[in-house]
């Protein structure tokens, strides 16, 4: 996205009164962007809420100072992949040793650091029943390989007790809601996860629902306004913010109306009806 344009956004928004989580996602990564640094220090000193989600591989030492001189709300790195023989299925050119210790190195300077931005590790798990389709180089992975793999990753960071983190961890069930905070401010999520990239088919819903519909929007980087986070190519796209204010999008009768329908009878939009997840809602109701 044009740096104007995002940081045109980010005033929009907070004019607006906005003060809400503002991600910096979409399946892309972030910091490829070669002014990520400016836009997020734009965006944290209007928006409380700002959550940079980054897989972490870009962590040089430069990248690492930068993400939290910007000072964001969170920063949120991604593991989708826990150990090194589902990490070689990606195909990367950088070594899994290589990758664990960019994220080391990021907790380190947190923790060694005196910074309000808070650092979470969200790890994906594979679970078979999930709504969202899997890639078969997404393997299923035992809970308790998980939590060694995960123990692993912070031991020997100074102010992480490995001990601690792994009472923690064997406390819960994995997946589990909410995070488990490792250290002031250092915190470890796992989750269910799946690939966005298969959620289209040919398969129509017109009567179905929907957990994210309503409660967010994506902005992509064409300035295409979508209906939620997953939709990053554009299927759900429904204005472009270069051509109208926030404020006005948002205040449509036409889109209320839409949003009304589909979470008070169901009425799927058109751009969702081949998404999986209304169609798998509908299925589970109906089962």
């Amino acid at each position: 996205m044009d740096t104007e344009l995002a940081k045109n956004l980010i005033q929009q928004l907070y004019d607006a009164g906005y003060r809400n989580n503002l991600y910096f996602h979409i399946l892309g990564e972030p910091l490829l962007h070669p002014n990520m640094f400016e836009i997020l220090k734009f965006a944290s000193k209007r928006n409380p809420r700002s959550i940079l989600f980054t897989n972490g591989s870009l962590f040089t030492k430069n990248n690492i100072e930068s993400v939290f001189e910007a000072c964001p709300y969170e920063l949120m790195i991604s593991m989708q992949l826990v150990n090194e023989q589902t990490f070689s299925l990606r195909g990367s050119s950088m070594s899994w040793s290589q990758y664990v210790s960019r994220i080391r190195n990021a907790v380190h300077y947190k923790l060694a650091h005196s910074t309000p931005t808070l650092l979470r590790i969200s790890v994906g798990i594979k679970k078979e029943d999930s709504v969202y389709p899997q890639n078969d180089y997404f393997p299923l992975v035992s809970s308790s390989d998980l939590r060694t793999n995960v123990i692993q990753l912070f031991s020997d960071i100074p102010s992480i007790d490995s001990r601690h983190a792994r009472e923690l961890l064997n406390s819960v069930e994995i997946p589990f809601t909410g995070k488990l905070e490792l250290a002031p401010g250092v915190s470890v999520s796992i989750k269910q996860i799946g690939n966005w990239r298969r959620l289209y088919n040919d398969q129509k819903v017109e009567k179905g629902f929907c957990p994210h519909f309503g409660k967010e929007f994506g902005i992509l980087s064409n300035s295409r306004l979508v209906y939620c986070h997953l939709d990053y190519d554009g299927k759900t796209a429904f204005a472009d913010a270069r051509c109208e204010e926030l404020r006005d999008i948002f205040q449509r009768s036409a889109l209320q109306k839409e949003i009304e329908g589909f979470l008070n009878d169901g009425t799927v939009p058109k751009g969702c009806q081949h998404c999986m997840v209304p169609t798998k809602w509908k299925k589970q109701e109906e089962a």
